[in-house]
């Protein structure tokens, strides 16, 4: 799958890179010099290099010198990831000069709250780094929940969201005994990678991926609090000693055949092993050989290939920005090889630079030449073209991906090169979902007319399901083959299914685009006068919520109970912080007080600590607190990991800002106010699920006023593991000290059912809302 994924995507480059010709058997190594304070040093040529093996020089057969443009200024307010519209993209196949590949791997063993927070931080700040011609693809090494999948694009939008949708954190299992509150190890079952092998798999799949690129500089970020290369490694409990010597093997000749870059970093930051403060009296201190042994594991790779890890460091995103200059400049060598071995151990070579106090990154060893062994290849050009790993640019293209305009299209997929004689063009189109399986292709001949001056511009309709995916085309005119790939969300649609396909050349006579065509209706259209007027009043009242300065507070009383086979029920006393927020309108933080009767421990006062300016990021150190409360959240048989759980959420959906997701209708009326559902239509969803549903639910606005009155929020999660339907029914009142709608009660249940459909067990939950307040920044201004 990752090879597919990762591959496929690079039909959208085109590099013009040096080529080492002659029948001389190289290996190719990428090689950065850096000066006393680790600045790369640029201008060295091919007489600069010594390469020794054993004592003996290699000859450098091949040599050239390469600068990555720098990363543009990251701007200093970027938008929210729900933000960005994802339903729209043009790209084209020409590239304009050198650049990195890099992939960002989010770990199944990175730890829940802050370091799943940091996580994210490291995947944005590398995001942020990249250059204007590198490439960078988000890959998770295990299906945990949903996470979103992206290959390879030079779309930051498209990047950011994938790394927003990281749900790898591994959560901490909380339960109420009779001793107490007793935390067991972390959640997730073994199926969920087994033995801790996703990971090592994962790098090799990649290293394998991108190893035809021989050129780019190619780099893997690797995220996660271990990878268990020692057989003594933490993660190899019973069962699974004498799994790693295989995949360890293959994973560094991958990174040997590929010429990887891997740099890892632990999100977890300084970790002494001591007891936190918020321990329950069960839990013990880890032992130091297994902290040792983790940090030990994430430094082998980084030290094999010249990269960096970044360990027992807080805050470590700061440091991505320094790894990123470091391989802007670097310098490609073509190595002979030395005698083969036969013993299937790799040669350890050893770089010499003349010049004093320099310090050289490279990978240090090489295998033997693996002959590759011979595959079959499509007899059909364009579907051979396709297959290529490398782009084939000898026909420019532009394609442009947007919502279909047709009756039986959900996508449009615009295709355009330059010409002037009239010809004919052979086109194939093939879409893949996130996973890289082929959902669909078609295959058309377009008569182009002749231009002047212009591009021959001709469109096809698709009509995909709803959901995620690549979109690969391969264009030949004449004896002229192209290659060209970008990715697509499509939305829901009311458009019944049609697998058929057209294609129209741009200069189609006007009543036959007419004829065949079906413009997308805007939201607003369909929508009456009244429903407009009701939206627009229940807009202003909740932007109210984003306005008062400090916030707002609530105390929370929270029952749940799960109903299975037996009856397990917890209470949660709680304060919840309504916070204004600029991106988002606002935010919401439960700090959980007690559980069951019982004091959380060296909690006193943490939202006051928070907010007094002591912290510099209180925005991601509040969500680390709700992430805390959310582990005390009651479960089953099946852990049902949720932070929906606030009573605004669904009033997010009415926001100026988010209406545009939805579509919206007038219900019959069942009292308190107007009753108006809504569903949501574009992607990714506002509430991030595994399978990315959207959202559906029902609002009772007072049509005098346009406060909210009543919310029903239905939110489906579906993996591998099990299917969990959710539904938050919220009551607000009108509050006479702050004048606004706060919330009374919120009832929730999560039904969770098995693969086939059987229902497991569920969770009910209620919550009862007193002493709304408004919140301020120091204790003496909390009211």
């Amino acid at each position: 799958m990752t090879h597919r994924l990762l591959s496929a995507a690079l039909l959208a480059l085109l590099l013009q890179v040096p080529q080492f010709k002659g029948g001389v058997d190289v290996v190719r190594f990428n090689v950065v010099v850096l000066d006393k304070d680790r600045h790369p040093i640029a201008g060295l040529t091919a007489d600069d290099f010594r390469v020794v093996e054993d004592g003996k020089a290699l000859r450098v057969a091949g040599f050239e010198a390469v600068t990555i443009p720098s990363a543009a200024a990251v701007p200093a307010a970027a938008p929210a990831t729900h933000t960005a519209d994802l339903h729209v993209e043009t790209v084209t196949n020409h590239r304009n000069g050198p650049g990195r590949v890099v992939v960002i791997v989010m770990d199944w063993t990175i730890p829940n709250e802050q370091p799943m927070v940091t996580a994210r931080l490291i995947a944005n700040a590398a995001i942020d780094a990249l250059g204007p011609n590198d490439l960078a693809a988000v890959v998770f090494d295990s299906g945990v929940t949903g996470n979103r999948l992206q290959g390879l694009t030079a779309n930051r939008d498209r990047l950011r969201v994938a790394v927003a949708s990281a749900q790898m954190g591994r959560s901490t299992d909380v339960q109420m005994t009779p001793k107490g509150l007793m935390r067991g190890g972390s959640g997730g079952p073994s199926t969920v990678c087994y033995c801790g092998l996703c990971g090592i798999q994962t790098l090799a799949g990649i290293a394998d991926a991108i190893a035809p690129l021989q050129y780019f500089q190619k780099m893997i970020l690797f995220i996660g609090h271990d990878l268990p290369l020692a057989e003594n490694s933490p993660a190899a409990h019973g069962g699974c000693e004498g799994l790693y010597r295989e995949e360890r093997e293959k994973l560094f000749q991958a990174i040997d055949r590929g010429s990887v870059v891997v740099h890892a970093i632990d999100p977890r930051g300084l970790d002494t092993g001591a007891v936190g403060a918020d321990a329950f009296p069960s839990d013990s201190r880890p032992p130091s050989s297994e902290r040792l042994i983790r940090e030990g594991n994430l430094k082998t790779l980084s030290e094999y290939t010249g990269g960096h890890s970044v360990v027992g460091v807080n805050q470590p995103e700061r440091l991505i920005p320094e790894i990123f200059e470091e391989s802007r400049v670097y310098y490609v060598l073509a190595v002979e090889r030395g005698a083969a071995r036969g013993n299937g151990r790799a040669h350890s070579v050893r770089f010499e630079v003349t010049r004093p106090g320099v310090s050289v990154l490279s990978r240090l060893a090489y295998l033997d030449a693996i002959p590759e062994r011979p595959r079959k290849a499509p007899t059909d050009p364009l579907e051979r073209a396709v297959a290529e790993v490398l782009p084939l640019a000898d026909l420019p293209l532009r394609m442009t991906l947007a919502p279909g305009t047709t009756k039986n299209s959900s996508v449009d997929v615009t295709l355009a090169t330059p010409l002037a004689a009239s010809a004919r063009a052979d086109v194939l189109v093939s879409v893949f979902d996130q996973f890289s399986k082929e959902v669909g292709t078609e295959r058309a001949k377009v008569e182009l007319p002749a231009r002047e001056g212009d591009e021959a511009e001709w469109k096809m309709h698709l009509n995909p399901k709803p959901g995620h995916y690549e979109v690969r085309a391969a264009v030949q005119i004449g004896n002229q083959v192209g290659t060209i790939v970008g990715y697509i969300d499509v939305a829901n649609s009311a458009r019944p299914a049609d697998t058929s396909t057209e294609v129209q050349p741009h200069n189609a006579a006007p009543h036959e685009e007419a004829k065949n065509a079906t413009p997308v209706v805007s939201r607003s259209e369909r929508r009456s006068a009244a429903l407009d007027a009701l939206l627009a009043q229940a807009a202003v009242q909740v932007e109210q919520y984003g306005s008062p300065s400090g916030g707002l507070l609530l105390d929370e009383k929270y029952d749940q109970q799960v109903s299975g086979r037996m009856l397990t029920m917890r209470e949660l006393k709680s304060e919840l912080l309504i916070l204004p927020d600029a991106a988002e309108g606002w935010v919401e933080f439960r700090d959980v007080l007690a559980v069951d009767g019982k004091p959380v421990v060296d909690r006193q006062d943490r939202l006051l600590h928070l907010f007094s300016g002591a912290e510099s990021d209180p925005r991601g150190i509040g969500r680390r607190i709700t992430e805390e409360g959310a582990r005390y959240n009651l479960n089953g048989a099946t852990t049902v990991t949720r932070t929906l759980n606030h009573p605004m959420v669904p009033l997010l959906y009415l926001r100026w800002a988010n209406q545009a997701r939805s579509q919206f209708a007038i219900a019959e009326n069942t009292g308190d106010g107007r009753h108006v559902t809504f569903t949501e239509v574009r992607t990714p969803a506002l509430i991030g699920t595994a399978g990315d549903q959207p959202a559906t639910g029902d609002f009772w606005i007072d049509p005098a006023t346009g406060q909210v009155t009543r919310t029903l929020l239905r939110v489906v999660s579906r993996s591998g593991a099990a299917t969990v339907s959710a539904t938050i029914r919220v009551r607000y009142r009108r509050d006479d000290k702050t004048g606004l709608m706060m919330p009374v009660t919120m009832e929730e249940r999560y039904s969770v059912r098995n693969p086939q459909g059987v229902s497991v067990e569920t969770i009910d939950a209620t919550a009862w809302y007193s002493n709304p307040r408004q919140f301020k920044a120091s204790a003496s201004e909390v009211k």
